[in-house]
């Protein structure tokens, strides 16, 4: 019989009428010690689980400064269509989500929008760091351009900060749309953003110009990548 402490030995042991004790009940140390197990396990689950939902759901900053298309970009303003600019981290697991509604949406719209996709790049990397599974991704949507970003100072020219920002133009260099294409982190399907955007793109008005952008911070990585690399 295992060893059984003598306060407990008498609270779970009793003497019969012939002096011989004998067990009221089984010690209860090993059970209570599987539920407090078992209840610090559903509070980590529970816990893990709000935070993941937390961060699915957490969207990135938002400079809504920029109204016009900025006289120094790098690229043409198309004068006969609509022209999208989306601003991407080519490691950003979130992104790839951003790529397939990107694909989808033009496939409703494609004619009268001129998209670009600009990749980070930090100063500190070669090119072959950009060109990930995203970027071939993006270089295979019909009609999409990509080009590489140093530093994400073209995304900052546009007021975009985070992986996964969306802005259009009309041909005048108006700003119709700031915002994002997903309705959260890595989540595909229909959405607020991508639903304005084939509107705009087809001159259909709509009271959505702005919307969540869920990815990861441009400028916060390419700082990260210039402390790691600097000696």
């Amino acid at each position: 019989m295992p060893k059984i402490p003598a306060r407990a030995f008498h609270q779970h042991f009793t003497q019969n009428s012939h002096g011989i004790s004998i067990a009221l009940k089984p010690y209860v140390a090993k059970p209570f010690i599987r539920s407090t197990i078992c209840v610090l396990w559903l509070f980590a689950v529970t816990t893990c689980g709000l935070l993941l939902i937390s961060y699915e759901n957490a969207a990135g900053p938002q400079n809504l400064s920029t109204t016009s298309f900025p006289k120094d970009a790098p690229v043409a303003l198309d004068p006969q269509r609509c022209t999208l600019l989306l601003f991407a981290h080519p490691k950003c697991p979130c992104t790839r989500a951003t790529m397939s509604e990107l694909n989808r949406l033009l496939t409703h719209c494609a004619q009268n929008v001129s998209v670009h996709v600009f990749f980070l790049k930090p100063s500190t990397e070669t090119e072959d760091w950009t060109k990930t599974d995203l970027w071939r991704s993006a270089s295979s949507i019909p009609g999409v351009q990509v080009h590489v970003d140093p530093d994400s100072t073209i995304a900052s020219r546009f007021g975009s900060s985070t992986s996964g920002d969306v802005v259009m133009f009309d041909p005048k260099g108006k700003l119709l749309f700031h915002g994002g294409i997903t309705s959260g982190r890595g989540h595909e399907g229909d959405n607020p953003g991508a639903s304005a955007l084939i509107a705009l793109a087809n001159g259909v008005s709509t009271s959505c110009n702005n919307t969540p952008v869920y990815g990861c911070l441009l400028q916060k990585e390419c700082n990260l990548k210039q402390i790691e690399s600097t000696p």
